[in-house]
């Protein structure tokens, strides 16, 4: 095959070369062996690397000697999630993976192979289905999070959804966002971060620059990233290799917030001021556990909460309002486990950071005793929630403004939230939870939506919770806070997904009469919302200069006007500080 033949200089007269000369054939293999270096240098596998280093060629040259067919034949020597791979790679190639006729007759191609797995074709039709995912950003784009630029160059800050246009076609599963910073990950398991890059946040080596479009975080190429999750200044990550789950930590350690030990100070100029923080700019391997060991990771502003296989829950980072969950107000450097969900401590750390890469499992030691297994974790600015496996919600950490849904002020362990009834205080049941800075919000198993935690806002009056005008606290509290209260205006719709930003909230929701055939859109490796709802938001979403999302204090439809479909539906959703992410899909 033309893969094959052009992998040495010996070989590469296989290469067709109608109508070319010796010279200028020389000419093009020299270039094909160069490109070819430099992509195996960006992590790519050395088949892989082949074919993009010929696809690139092709691009440059002007001779028309590899035409759309042999292109197709030299596609064909890959998997699905390669060519994908290599479209993320390579920029001037990620028109390839947009390219409807060219997947159209890859899948037949693969259709018509007699010695592929049956499953190949499907997984292909499944890449195909998911490149037509498209990422939409609102919000802030002050130091590039929302990762839109306009014809300028610069940053946009936008009222209204905008799509990512540089993610399209690379079938995006995950989004995250930080405080100001974003991330993304492919179903092929590669990593996108931009927006912020203090303290090494975006994981892309030594610059602390602003970065306003997506960038692929090289180091993890050779691996399958599966998840990802945005803190304040720091970034966790669950990587699959070889057979192990393995977790990645980068940006700012100061509290311990990756988990890491062991890592120098270093000062770090931010808006004109010096401060000492433990950072690093690159992916640090944490440990590894056996494949499927890491369900979840969710980051705080400067802690952590990871949630693993055996429903254990383990907490990582800054303690001073009992975010650790252990009755104290002490940091932690390394990942404990947060009682009554478990017992003792995992030392994740890795001996030494310049270890040899291969993957070398961590002892765990005994498993962890523990009545109560976690099915889903949270954590908002300074404060934790988890959800249990009889659906109950448990709170811990700051509560000065009633995030915890709980009336005193911090709370040191885990407390189960409960909300009124007829029946006096019961527990809620919940299918999901999330945390802003400082209010939360709920969803019940009957798609129901309760918000908690301070509700005014300066120029509102109201708005973080979605009640309308400002509530009256229920906690016979001066600082506004609100117990935990349903958001009326919602009657009608289930609600499935929920985002909290500091000033803002964002859901999707479908009509509970609205036709429930549209087909759900899971990933096989990665579990997505099963359904595809309509994106309402309420509160603010603004820059200091005023630029950004406007203001509601009741859920309000967000419609992004596309010629080819009016009304977008989204299946994933994420909010930062001042900026939010949602995927669509087509």
């Amino acid at each position: 095959s033309p893969l094959a033949s052009a992998a040495t200089e010996t070989e590469a007269t296989e290469l067709p070369r109608t109508s070319m000369p010796k010279m200028k054939y020389e000419s093009y293999v020299e270039k094909f062996n160069r490109l070819k270096q430099e992509f195996v240098l960006d992590g790519l596998m050395d088949q892989e690397a082949s074919t993009l280093a010929l696809l690139q060629l092709e691009s440059l040259s002007a001779i028309e000697t590899l035409t759309t067919d042999l292109t197709l034949r030299v596609l064909s020597a890959l998997q699905p999630h390669s060519l994908l791979k290599c479209a993320a790679v390579c920029r001037e190639w990620r028109g390839l993976a947009r390219s409807e006729d060219l997947w159209q007759r890859y899948c037949s191609g693969w259709s018509t192979q007699p010695h592929e797995p049956p499953h190949v074709e499907s997984t292909f039709r499944m890449y195909w289905k998911l490149k037509k995912n498209r990422v939409f950003s609102w919000g802030s784009g002050e130091h590039g999070q929302t990762g839109v630029l306009d014809s300028a160059g610069k940053e946009v800050s936008s009222g209204e959804p905008v799509e990512i246009e540089t993610l399209r076609g690379l079938a995006i599963v995950r989004v995250a966002c930080g405080s100001a910073h974003s991330a993304c990950v492919t179903a092929d398991g590669v990593l996108f971060t931009w927006g912020c890059g203090a303290y090494g946040r975006l994981g892309l080596g030594e610059s602390r620059h602003n970065v306003p479009q997506p960038q692929i975080v090289t180091s993890l190429l050779e691996t399958r990233v599966r998840d990802v999750a945005c803190g304040g200044a720091h970034t966790l990550a669950i990587a699959r290799e070889k057979d192990f789950d393995c977790l990645y930590a980068w940006g700012s350690n100061q509290y311990g917030e990756c988990g890491l030990q062991g890592f120098d100070h270093h000062s770090e100029d931010q808006e004109g001021s010096s401060v000492q923080h433990s950072i690093s700019s690159s992916p640090q391997l944490v440990g590894a556990v056996e494949a499927g060991g890491i369900l979840q990771l969710s980051c705080g502003s400067s802690h952590s909460l990871m949630l693993v296989s055996s429903g254990e829950v383990l907490a990582t980072g800054r303690g001073v309002f009992g975010q650790q969950g252990n009755g104290s107000t002490e940091d932690s450097r390394i990942w404990t486990a947060v009682k009554p969900f478990g017992t003792g401590a995992m030392d994740l750390e890795r001996n030494g950071r310049n270890a040899d890469p291969s993957i070398h499992p961590f002892d765990m030691g005994e498993s962890l005793e523990t009545s109560l297994r976690v099915v889903k974790i949270s954590t908002g600015a300074e404060h934790c929630m988890v959800i249990d496996e009889e659906k109950k919600v448990w709170t811990w950490g700051w509560n000065a403004l009633g995030q915890l849904g709980l009336a005193t002020q911090h709370v040191l362990s885990p407390t189960i939230l409960s909300i009124d009834s007829p029946s006096g205080q019961v527990p809620v049941l919940a299918q999901h939870v999330d945390g802003g800075h400082v209010h939360s919000a709920v969803l019940t198993v009957e798609g129901s939506l309760y918000t908690f935690g301070k509700d005014s806002l300066p120029s509102l009056g109201g708005g973080r919770l979605g009640h309308g005008r400002h509530l009256s606290t229920s906690f016979q509290r001066p600082d506004n806070a609100v117990a935990p209260t349903k958001v009326t205006s919602l009657e009608g719709f289930r609600v499935f997904s929920v985002a909290c930003g500091a000033d803002h909230t964002a859901i999707l929701c479908e009509s509970q009469t609205e036709d429930k055939s549209k087909a759900s859109r899971i990933h096989p490796r990665q579990e997505l919302v099963n359904s595809l709802g309509r994106l309402f938001v309420w509160g603010t979403c603004m820059t200091s200069s005023g630029n950004g999302l406007g203001s509601y204090t009741k859920p309000t439809e967000i419609r992004t006007e596309d010629p080819g479909d009016p009304q977008l539906r989204f299946n994933a959703l994420a909010a930062g500080e001042d900026h939010a992410l949602a995927i669509c899909v087509l």
